[in-house]
């Protein structure tokens, strides 16, 4: 299932005109404007970039985009090979939907299941679709997919499915929704805007972090400073090691994938596990009323590891679960 989708039309072109790209290099720096937007995409496997049918040719303010081309260059020649240019940029990136079928799309998405339905803007806003549905970059789209992560959320699978689309940057640990019922104070659905602004800080401060494996304390400050980006719209996150009685928790090892064949015939990537430290933590001491947690015995905690893959050379955060703080309590009695 894809997380979201994103729509651009001729809204999204509306400034290609004689003001604003006035000669052939401008309009040069468009198109490769273009190229990189298409390609700042492609690190989701679960969100599309999609263009509208008619977005050379349907009118915004009176004017299409190959009128105002043709406007721009003053050579019919010029303007067909500018819009070819378009065109390839484009590719296959086609939503076989036009601007205003879109707009229809857009408007009746509650933004609650999934796929999240957005307009992809360039400098302008489009007419009749609110702010919260428009996006600009990739990290726009991640923010405002976080935002809109909890709504619709009931049950811990419900959350952890979709945590698992959205959050896509994110290795999440088989019990990560099992581990949901340690919360002591409430439950997971009096947290959903904290944890979805951790899972945020996660999923996006895995672009940001080292390949190194001994600057893991450094990428500690970087995510916590992630954290507290305006954009991401949470609070400052601390993020830390674990003192004492570290946490260990099973990921595969994605440095020995192995080729194996299902009983189809079909071909597997299987990893076998590692048994990885997982100490590294997120503080999450508020509810979504804003109330501090009293009990330092009763905090939550986003417990993680950060391992680095030779055959991707990347390095990944291993997020094992939400929850308490470990290690668990016993017999009711408090940590030691």
């Amino acid at each position: 299932m894809k997380g979201s989708k994103s729509y651009a039309s001729a809204y999204s072109f509306k400034h290609v005109d004689v003001v604003n790209t006035p000669d052939f290099d401008s309009l040069a720096a468009y198109v490769s404007y273009i190229e990189k937007a298409i390609d700042s995409f492609a690190v989701s496997s679960n969100h599309t970039l999609l263009f509208s049918t008619d977005y050379s040719d349907f009118k915004v303010n009176g004017s299409d985009l190959e009128t105002r081309l043709l406007e721009i260059t003053g050579d019919p020649s010029a303007a067909i090979h500018f819009l070819g240019e378009f065109e390839k940029a484009i590719g296959i990136n086609k939503a076989y939907l036009d601007t205003t079928q879109i707009v229809n799309a857009i408007q009746a998405n509650p933004q609650e299941a999934l796929p999240f339905e957005y307009a992809y803007k360039i400098g302008f806003i489009w007419p009749g679709i609110s702010d919260e549905k428009q996006i600009s970059s990739y990290t726009d789209l991640c923010n405002q997919n976080s935002f809109n992560f909890k709504n619709g959320v009931t049950t811990r699978k419900g959350f952890t499915d979709k945590a698992k689309i959205v959050y896509e940057h994110i290795q999440f640990h088989p019990q990560f929704e099992d581990k949901l019922q340690t919360i002591k104070r409430g439950t997971f659905m009096d947290y959903l805007s904290e944890f979805s602004h951790c899972l945020n800080t996660l999923n996006q401060a895995s672009f940001e972090i080292s390949k190194e494996e001994n600057q893991n304390q450094a990428d500690l400050q970087v995510i916590s400073d992630k954290s507290a980006e305006p954009e991401l719209k949470g609070r400052m996150l601390a993020c830390t090691r674990q003192g004492a009685n570290k946490p260990y928790f099973d990921f595969e090892n994605l440095n020995r994938g192995e080729v194996k064949v299902d009983s189809y015939g079909k071909e597997k990537v299987v990893y076998p596990l590692e048994n990885i430290n997982s100490e590294y933590h997120l503080k999450l001491n508020f509810n979504d009323k804003g109330i501090k947690i009293q009990s330092d015995d009763d905090y939550n905690r986003a417990y993680f590891a950060m391992k680095y893959c030779d055959v991707t050379d990347k390095k990944y955060i291993k997020l094992a679960y939400i929850g308490e703080h470990w290690p668990p309590k016993k017999g009711g009695k408090k940590r030691k």
